[in-house]
């Protein structure tokens, strides 16, 4: 009996000390966890750091990449939230006849609402507010596919039949007859078709102006103060002050009357086809000349173009090697914000004034109709394309001039 007491005793004791040995051990687990996760963050930071350090530019360029396309998701959701305020039931049915509605038991009928609902429905307008952006924010995510029903009967049709198709980039379908001639038709389809007109017009006119401008502004800058960069410099103030309108209609009511051209673009001859590229160029250079100007006057008062002077070398040398080349540098940032602007903004009255159907003339039509998805596409390609040309705007920069610091 006593030999049974001592050896439970024993196996207590046993018990006891393997429970002790084991949370001994947790607890050193435990420690070593702790004091490995700091380090092995302290390593992965001192390793992204070294990365940084060794590859500026490239590290520059993700990050730039990453907040440009945080920029364009935001900017779009308040482009969306913007035009959610001026959304109706009646914007979903314009190509519905009053006639017909009122016949079916007007708005409030049966009919009319089986029909709007269908429609909020296919659109994905039928939801929350802050769902509706997400579902646009992956319409408009070209690495994700998406399958959409797009309308495959043709105008006219008694019957409308639907089509399901995967996009990869979708902006929507237009609501109105009057923007795209059919209601439901994709809007991708419509600026696919408008796109090659706006940047052939708008790219030759604002290239030439580069060509144009750029010659200019250096040779006033050379001729600085003497009378003809002052008279030179007076018109170009004088056109940058003017209002658009009371430039381009004048030119246009002169091409009309003296030039013999026509209002439409599809019934100009290939001559006068070149009149609004001129009108482009009346509006786009005189801004190109100011700047270069500016920029060469800068690098020519700067103190290591007097301390190459100072050294005897040609002016030409100093013009050409110094001067020219470090005001190109800051030039070239502003480039292809310029094409932007000149495509998406600064055509739209050029295409409005001589009934070209680029994208400015599909975007003036959708404010009138009130065809708010054809307006968010296009502001959502603008956005899109505006970030993207400061992003390479400031990278040609950063690999250009070797002052600019990427820490």
């Amino acid at each position: 009996m006593l030999d049974l007491t001592e050896k439970s005793k024993e196996l207590d004791i046993a018990q006891l000390i393997d429970e002790v040995s084991s949370s001994v051990h947790e607890t050193k687990n435990a420690n070593s966890i702790f004091q490995r996760v700091p380090y092995y963050f302290n390593k992965w930071k001192e390793k992204i750091d070294e990365f940084k350090k060794h590859y500026p530019l490239l590290t520059y360029s993700v990050k730039r990449i990453v907040l440009s396309i945080i920029t364009v998701y935001v900017t779009i959701a308040i482009v969306y939230c913007m035009l959610n305020f001026i959304i109706s039931d009646s914007t979903f049915t314009l190509d519905l006849n009053d006639k017909l509605i009122a016949q079916n038991g007007g708005v409030n009928g049966e009919w009319y609402q089986n029909i709007l609902r269908s429609r909020k429905a296919k659109l994905g307008v039928d939801k929350p507010l802050i769902t509706q952006i997400l579902y646009y924010w992956r319409n408009i995510t070209p690495i994700i596919p998406k399958k959409i029903e797009i309308i495959s009967s043709q105008p006219g049709d008694p019957i409308t039949t639907y089509e399901t198709v995967t996009k990869w980039f979708y902006l929507g379908l237009s609501l109105s007859r009057d923007v795209a001639g059919q209601f439901g038709k994709p809007i991708s389809g419509i600026f696919a078709k408008a796109m090659p007109l706006s940047f052939l017009v708008g790219g030759t006119g604002t290239l030439l102006s580069f060509f144009v401008g750029i010659p200019l502004g250096i040779l006033l800058a050379r001729k600085k103060d003497k009378p003809l960069d002052t008279i030179i410099t007076t018109i170009t103030l004088a056109l940058i002050a003017i209002p658009v309108l009371v430039i381009i209609v004048p030119f246009y009511q002169f091409t009309l009357i003296f030039l013999g051209s026509k209002t439409s673009w599809d019934s100009l001859s290939t001559i006068h086809k070149a009149f609004p590229i001129i009108a482009i160029m009346l509006l786009v250079t005189p801004g190109i000349i100011i700047e270069t100007r500016r920029l060469v006057i800068d690098e020519m008062t700067a103190d290591y173009t007097k301390f190459a002077n100072s050294k005897g070398l040609s002016e030409t040398y100093v013009f050409y090697v110094h001067v020219f080349r470090n005001a190109f540098i800051r030039m070239v940032r502003n480039i292809p914000t310029i094409f932007l602007f000149t495509i998406f903004g600064s055509s739209i009255l050029i295409e409005t004034m001589w009934q070209m159907k680029g994208m400015s003339y599909y975007m003036v039509r959708a404010i009138k109709f009130t065809d708010v998805f054809t307006v968010l596409g296009f502001a959502t390609l603008s956005a899109s394309l505006g970030i993207i040309t400061t992003l390479i705007g400031d990278l040609l920069l950063a690999i250009l001039d070797p002052r600019v610091s990427l820490k």
